[in-house]
């Protein structure tokens, strides 16, 4: 915890952060509406020794400079390291823009996947160095000198390990702290910091869970027999071996109880274990072969499966590990998706956020714009009452050309959704007239109702729809959104968080189906029913994330259309979780109004 015999007062802290402002912005630089008085009430708080800082700062507010602010003068005032993290690749990429322009002298890096090995072409975790046999830094710098000089990657690596503020994204952070730190102990090159800004705070707990929930996917042992077919060093037969891993993953598989799941699930990963000289041979030989030319189709797809089982059984083999400690109760099969995907969770989440992240953090500071309720989300992240302070901060944006118009009639729950739905797209196809001229999106919470909706719509309004199937061709459809530039409305689910539709992109959205997430699945129902307050809390932190997908300045607007009226029930068990200024916005209408 970083604690000082003396916090600084508010009036020293000012004038350090308007110092560290002019130095890297100039002179003339001025800090928006309460950024400095926020940067200054998160200074004193872990200079106080309070271990987390929750921010909640609306759209606009310019959280990554307040992230720069407060780590700016920590670092060069105070001397102080740190790390700040992005929930995904796309921040990622925006704060390294900022750093390259404001910054350089600080860090940023991506996983090894996002560089490119000059020499044979592959990503550097499969570059000429590595699989020469390369196993640590140093061997690369002493054997291949000219590419430690040169490499993107390990030129930015060598900056963010020696720079005092670095950014990456959390599951790189997750991984350092956690995998690598066991490996390498004190020599680990991105240990413990004095401080760590988490932006976009409110995906924490879903990140570190999905970090450490390994699953079984329909596809892996293609990859696993492409290995073994080509495996050299087992010391017992291909079909041997082929037949103790499918065995043992038929009986995770088939297993009922947690005790008969976790038994079996050993045994796969001493199996899989078995391999991994394999893999590892098959990475070195090719390696071999990309120094003198480029790898075929084939010998690339084989690669991959050699990364894939490398990957594969480490991933389990932290699993299992977590399982050990938080105990076997708390493990959940999770094979709901269907389709021979099974994912495994661990629902001890206060075990895994005390091991995986605040066991890493001396202090840190939350950034979100949907935070909701704090004592809600500090809970969530098992964060204790007097570790924490909280800010709100209030929107400054003009949301009178931005209303949340409310149709309460009709509920697509599962009792009602059938009789609802055709009179919710009469009301869809009425909208859609009133916005001629104007872009617009449909969250559908779920891909059947978006289906539902491209197969049932009158032919003039479907001219005007796009869609997607799955998360593969969401992308390629929001693409083709945006460059559409006219009167396109995009229809799927996913759509409430992690893109930008400022302006004229989009003008007007509609909430088809309130996005429950799905009680079918496993780990969604053992959620649920360890806090059922979490069930309708996450559910309106998905609200207010869509909400603000098109209102992203001050200048901006966009209109809202809640028609199902699965919203009352919502509104009553989470209206914590919905501020002022929300629900200031909201009008119930009467369906004849549209």
């Amino acid at each position: 915890m970083m604690k000082e015999k003396i916090v600084p007062s508010a009036e020293i802290l000012s004038a350090q952060l308007d110092e560290w402002a002019a130095a890297v912005l100039g002179k003339d630089f001025r800090f928006r509406e309460y950024q400095k008085e926020l940067a200054v009430n998160i200074l004193q708080s872990m200079f106080s020794g309070i271990k987390y800082y929750i921010a909640q700062c609306p759209t606009g507010f310019g959280k990554s400079f307040l992230a720069f602010a407060v780590a700016g003068v920590l670092s060069t005032v105070y001397g102080k390291r740190g790390y700040i993290l992005c929930s995904d690749l796309s921040l990622t990429k925006q704060y390294s823009d900022d750093l390259d322009r404001y910054l350089p002298e600080w860090g940023n890096l991506m996983g090894q996947n996002n560089y490119m090995c000059d020499v044979n072409g592959l990503p550097f975790k499969s570059g000429v160095c590595r699989l020469s046999g390369c196993k640590s830094y140093y061997e690369i710098q002493r054997m291949y000198p000219e590419c430690a000089s040169a490499c993107e990657y390990l030129v930015r690596r060598a900056k963010a390990i020696s720079s005092p503020v670095t950014v990456c994204t959390y599951q790189q952070w997750l991984v350092q702290q956690n995998i690598v730190r066991r490996k390498l102990g004190d020599g680990a090159p991105f240990g413990p910091r004095d401080f760590v800004i988490c932006d976009e705070a409110h995906n924490v707990m879903d990140i570190v869970q999905s970090q450490f929930s390994p699953k079984f996917d329909k596809f892996d042992m293609r990859k696993i027999d492409d290995v073994i077919d080509s495996a050299v060093l087992l010391r017992c037969g291909k079909d041997e071996i082929r037949e103790k891993i499918r065995s043992a993953r038929d009986r995770v598989t088939a297993a009922d109880g947690n005790d008969m799941v976790f038994a079996a699930l050993n045994d796969y990963v001493s199996a899989v274990g078995e391999l991994l000289p394999d893999a590892e041979a098959v990475r070195s030989s090719l390696g071999r072969k990309s120094a003198d030319h480029r790898l075929d189709r084939s010998e690339r797809k084989l690669m991959s499966a050699a990364d894939f089982v490398i990957d594969h059984a480490d991933s389990f083999t932290e699993y299992i590990r977590i399982i050990e400690n938080a105990g076997v109760d708390s493990m959940i099969k999770n094979d709901s998706a269907g389709g021979g995907s099974v994912t495994f969770n661990c629902i001890n989440e206060s075990y895994l956020m005390a091991r995986a992240f605040h066991a890493n953090v001396g202090a840190g500071l939350f950034m979100s714009a949907t935070i909701g309720d704090p004592a809600a989300f500090a809970r969530e992240l098992d964060i204790r009452p007097d570790q924490y302070r909280y800010a709100f901060v209030p929107s400054t944006f003009d949301f009178t050309r931005s209303p949340i118009n409310y149709v309460p009639t009709y509920k697509m729950n599962y009792a009602g959704k059938d009789a609802a739905f055709p009179r919710i797209l009469s009301m869809v196809e009425r909208i859609i007239a009133a916005h001629p001229d104007e872009q617009g999106i449909i969250q559908t919470g779920n891909y059947s109702v978006a289906s539902k909706i491209m197969e049932s719509a009158s032919p003039a309004v479907r001219r005007r729809l796009l869609s997607y199937v799955d998360s593969a061709t969401k992308q390629d459809a929001l693409e083709m959104f945006k460059r559409g530039g006219g009167n396109m409305v995009l229809v799927g689910p996913t759509l409430m968080e992690g893109i930008d539709l400022r302006d004229d992109f989009c003008r007007f959205q509609i909430i088809f189906k309130i996005p429950y997430p799905s009680l079918a699945d496993k780990y969604t129902k053992a959620k649920m029913e360890h806090d059922r307050s979490w069930y309708s809390n996450k559910t309106a932190l998905s609200i207010l994330q869509g909400v603000g997908r098109s209102v992203r300045s001050k200048d901006d607007w966009a209109v809202t259309y809640v028609l199902d009226g699965c919203f009352d029930g919502l509104l009553r068990q989470a209206g914590g979780m919905f501020g002022n200024d929300f629900m200031s916005r909201i009008r119930r209408i009467d369906e004849s109004a549209i």
